[in-house]
């Protein structure tokens, strides 16, 4: 089983009482971002033990936003979802207050401290033997409402786990299975990184071939249930970093890139902006125990 806590958003339209798994219009891709948009939410440290802290930011999407500063108000829930029946508990969303639901907070950081409760009570414990505790983000602006949530990881006492670290967003060319460096041959993989400081320019009918890349030590190792959980059998594998990409304009070829599909195609065929517009370009990186991190990037489009 492979797969990470991540973040899960519903997106709902206040002044139509309208609930989705997508925070766009309904035949637009995931990717793409043009409305109030909870894109990640990283928890520095990512795993912690009972009475230790942990510090959460979130990264919003700066489109949509026709009501001003979003309100963002954070809360945790200690309601175990149903054996078989989730990671969150379907009462953690639907209620805005209840007893099983503790305010923690406002705005684009706070500070969250794990309960001092058996970890078996936050749920059964998935693959790489976790527990979470859900920690839930109303956004609101204007008429728009999301609902988001981070799963921060219940320290047992194995290694914890650690962010990855997102070392550079690029644009690629060349073989995207090849080599790089004087030995890769003619045709070998070249990676020009995107400044964070200087927008790089577009145009329409472009096409980028963009990836990102995680520092060394990013990919941690942990143990896994092999086979059936009654046998405790486990094995050690390495982390999977996954990378999900926003644009706010154009289109991109694959929402969701990795070690089997690096690179995504930033296509500007679709959804273009006037002339001198700039465009924001968003990576999140995501590992299998709930680490993450970001980076963001412009492009001028002309």
């Amino acid at each position: 089983m492979r797969g990470w806590p991540g973040v899960a958003s519903l997106c709902v339209g206040l002044g139509l009482g309208l609930v989705s798994a997508g925070c766009g219009p309904p035949f637009d891709p995931i990717s793409f971002v043009n409305s109030l948009r909870v894109l990640g939410i990283k928890a520095d440290p990512p795993e912690v033990a009972p009475g230790e802290t942990s510090q959460l930011t979130t990264l919003l999407g700066p489109i949509g936003l026709d009501g001003g500063q979003p309100d963002l108000q954070w809360a945790i829930c200690l309601r175990a979802p149903p054996p078989g029946g989730g990671s969150i508990n379907d009462d953690c969303a639907k209620n805005e207050t209840a007893d099983y639901l503790t305010p923690i907070g406002s705005g684009e950081t706070v500070s969250v401290t794990m309960p001092n409760v058996p970890p078996l009570s936050l749920g059964l414990p998935d693959a790489t033997l976790g527990v979470y505790l859900p920690v839930r983000l109303i956004a609101r602006s204007g008429d728009q409402k999301v609902i988001s949530f981070y799963r921060l990881r219940y320290a047992i006492g194995t290694p914890p786990n650690h962010n990855p670290v997102i070392d550079g967003m690029f644009i690629a060319s060349g073989d995207a299975d090849g080599g790089i460096g004087e030995d890769a041959g003619a045709n070998a993989l070249v990676l020009v990184g995107l400044d964070e400081h200087a927008p790089f320019e577009v145009h329409a009918l472009d096409k980028l071939r963009i990836r990102a890349t995680v520092a060394p030590g990013s990919d941690e190792t942990f143990p896994e249930i092999d086979g059936d959980p009654r046998n405790m059998m486990f094995t050690q594998v390495t982390e999977l970093p996954r990378f999900a990409w926003y644009i706010t304009a154009g289109e991109l070829s694959e929402d969701i890139t990795g070690e089997d599909k690096p690179d995504t195609v930033l296509d500007f065929e679709k959804h273009l902006p006037s002339s001198e517009t700039t465009i924001d370009l968003y990576v999140v990186v995501h590992d299998d125990r709930g680490g993450t991190d970001w980076r963001h990037r412009t492009l001028i489009f002309r």
